[in-house]
């Protein structure tokens, strides 16, 4: 079997991309022959692919999102290239052809919502097309489509063999906003085994408190929520720092920078950027909090799990699907800053039940490491040949 993989993005570090890079080692051991497509000719992820001996392919295609937060400007520039993005998108489908006939390929796989080259590919050639949508969109990432979501609605339909979703809760989501259950099915995603790491208990021992929140800086991720909360610790005499993981949106970076100046917090807050080595860093946190404000799924939150860090989390998205509360890690209400702080702070008394629950969350989230998702989605393709 010869599958087409579309990708999104050409970075390793994008959540999308390593979840999908975790599942194709499966792929891989089945003996299917792997093609990846790009948009862009280079990149951490395409030189990964090619060290792996996976043949890589640039076509560029198109994007069909766009930020509801934009412009007018940036609005109008967006939906007027709208109809040019998916004629290029098309012609490139068009120009396809002889790529799939001399490679062969059986199966399309499009890598999240936010391109659509592969159903090009399903509408003209009625070649099996699985998508693997790993967003709502709107709720998480404030994204919505260029053309409308009856457009991606009409192309899950009609030119999709298969839906991938990651949590019960994206599927309830895509089912209210009318795209058929029969089309969807829900799959966890795989992640690597290079997280889980081994304990050390003497960290849970010492009197100050690193909190971790990583991932892109964005509205939606909630990080404001968190120095919010943090504010409030120092405030009552919690011996404490706060690491801030990830890089984005550069006025809400500076809105969270702002916020720390005004509360004279630059000595106990840190911000990173793009943390390459996680592993490490984690090594040296107790807490990891997932504030988003609608999570698809939570890598984040599985991936903190399997360093040994106790999670605390919004009851919002997916969330409540990985964490059982109060045994492998504890929600609070989505936004409520002050329900985030009261739960860290209660945690932060008893050390030793901190140490109880990050051990019972590791032993949980291992079963995420198994490779189940690459084995499902491979056994579904399996089925189109």
């Amino acid at each position: 079997m010869t599958v087409l993989f579309c990708f999104h993005f050409n970075e390793k570090n994008n959540g999308g991309v390593k979840s999908l890079l975790d599942m194709l080692e499966v792929f891989s051991e089945k003996g299917a022959r792997i093609i990846a497509t790009f948009p862009v000719k280079d990149g951490s992820a395409i030189e990964y692919l090619r060290e792996q001996g996976v043949k890589v392919l640039y076509v560029p295609y198109t994007r069909w999102d766009y930020k509801l937060n934009a412009s007018t400007k940036s609005k109008f520039k967006s939906f007027t290239w709208g109809r040019f993005k998916q004629i290029k998108t098309y012609i490139e489908a068009l120009k396809f052809k002889k790529t799939l006939r001399e490679e062969k390929i059986d199966i399309v796989y499009t890598n999240t919502n936010t391109i659509f080259f592969g159903a090009m590919l399903n509408a003209i050639y009625r070649i099996p097309h699985f998508w693997h949508v790993r967003e709502f969109g709107d709720l998480d990432h404030g994204n919505g489509y260029i053309l409308g979501f009856a457009t991606f609605k009409k192309f899950i339909e009609r030119y999709t063999t298969k839906m991938i979703v990651i949590s019960k809760a994206l599927k309830n989501y895509y089912e209210s906003k009318g795209v058929p259950s029969e089309k969807m099915v829900t799959i966890y995603d795989d992640v690597s085994n290079e997280y889980l790491l081994n304990f050390n208990y003497e960290k849970f021992r010492g009197d100050s408190l690193n909190i971790l929140i990583a991932g892109i800086l964005q509205e939606g991720k909630g990080q404001i929520d968190v120095l919010k909360a943090f504010n409030e610790l120092c405030k009552v005499g919690v011996k404490a720092n706060l690491y801030i993981a990830g890089k984005g949106d550069e006025s809400y970076t500076q809105k969270l920078r702002k916020y720390v100046a005004d509360n004279q917090l630059n000595e106990k807050v840190h911000f990173l950027g793009f943390v390459e080595d996680m592993n490490t860093l984690r090594k040296k946190m107790h807490i990891a909090v997932v504030a988003s404000k609608s999570e698809a799924f939570g890598r984040v939150t599985i991936e903190a799990m399997l360093g040994g860090l106790v999670v605390v989390a919004t009851d919002a998205g997916a969330n409540s699907e990985l964490i059982n509360n109060g045994k492998t890690g504890y929600l609070y209400p989505s936004g409520d800053y002050h329900k985030l702080f009261e739960c860290i702070y209660k945690i932060q008394e008893n050390r030793e039940n901190m140490y109880e629950t990050a051990v019972r969350a590791q032993k949980y989230a291992v079963q995420y490491t198994n490779g189940n998702c690459g084995m499902r989605i491979y056994q579904e393709m399996i089925k189109e040949i």
